[in-house]
């Protein structure tokens, strides 16, 4: 039996970026038979199964109006539009697949970042808590767990750990976590023409959808990188160092000698 939907459920969309903190959305819906449906040959439209669609005009403050088609299952009362399974008719376009590979290596760079802060963190715990090893896995923890863990070792009783604390709190300030976990675990609208424009849910709260810019990203980028650094900073002499050719100085009366890598468990998992 065909998904009907004679009644328009409830829409909500929560706002959340740079240029809009909290704004009302303004919906136009038109539901529409199957005779206004373009004909598009590489896709049927409405799926099997709805015999309508809505035809969606999002107004936001301050950004272009977007244009949507949507079918919504019996089901569902209420809609959070943070929760949309998006595409395109037809697929991606050239302008899609270009825009694409933007916004991929704008994500990647504040993935990278935010790696290198928790490596950084790590690496701090074992160097303050125990003689200096690389066994991760005894500091397996969260980005949360791992900040408290260094908050409760800036006691104080060396400079080391003063301006640690004066670090981390930097980073607070700066709200890195927030600026990395709204990118690594978001929803993204991977299509021209929607901005940059993610969907983020956090633990045991409401949908939001994150409207900001490439430039915004190339901020959280250059945050979390700078936090990352003055982290690695306070590891001194106190954690293994490697460096790949390229211009160097070498001290002189320094010896040097090989050193074989050897593969732990085969090339398929690298060396050890």
């Amino acid at each position: 039996m065909p998904n009907d939907v004679v009644e328009p459920p409830s829409l909500v969309i929560n706002v959340l970026g740079s240029s809009c903190r909290a704004c009302a959305m303004i919906l136009l819906m038109e539901a529409l038979d199957d005779e206004s449906a373009t004909g598009d040959p590489t896709e049927v439209w409405p799926p099997v199964g709805f015999s309508s669609y809505y035809a969606m005009k999002e107004n936001l403050d301050g950004h272009a109006e977007l244009s949507y088609d949507l079918v919504l299952p019996g089901t569902f009362a209420e809609v959070d539009l943070a929760t949309v399974r998006i595409g395109r008719h037809g697929g991606p376009n050239e302008e899609d697949l270009g825009f694409r590979g933007e916004l991929h290596r704008h994500v990647g760079a504040v993935t990278v970042a935010g790696g290198h802060v928790e490596m950084a963190m790590k690496r701090l715990l074992l160097v303050l808590t125990s003689p200096p090893k690389a066994d991760f896995s005894t500091v397996d923890l969260t980005w949360t767990v791992l900040h408290k863990e260094l908050v409760g070792l800036c006691d104080g009783s060396d400079d080391r750990r003063k301006q640690l604390a004066q670090v981390l709190d930097w980073g607070q300030q700066r709200d890195v976590k927030r600026r990395r976990d709204d990118v690594v675990h978001a929803d993204w609208w991977e299509f021209a023409g929607c901005e940059v424009r993610r969907s983020r849910f956090v633990r045991g709260g409401k949908g939001k959808t994150i409207l900001s810019s490439l430039n915004d990203l190339d901020e959280d980028a250059r945050l979390l990188t700078e936090y990352a650094d003055r982290l690695d900073a306070f590891l001194g002499n106190d954690w293994i160092i490697a460096r790949l050719p390229g211009p160097c100085h070498f001290r002189s009366g320094v010896s040097s000698s090989a050193l074989p890598v050897e593969d732990a468990e085969g090339p398929e998992h690298g060396v050890a």
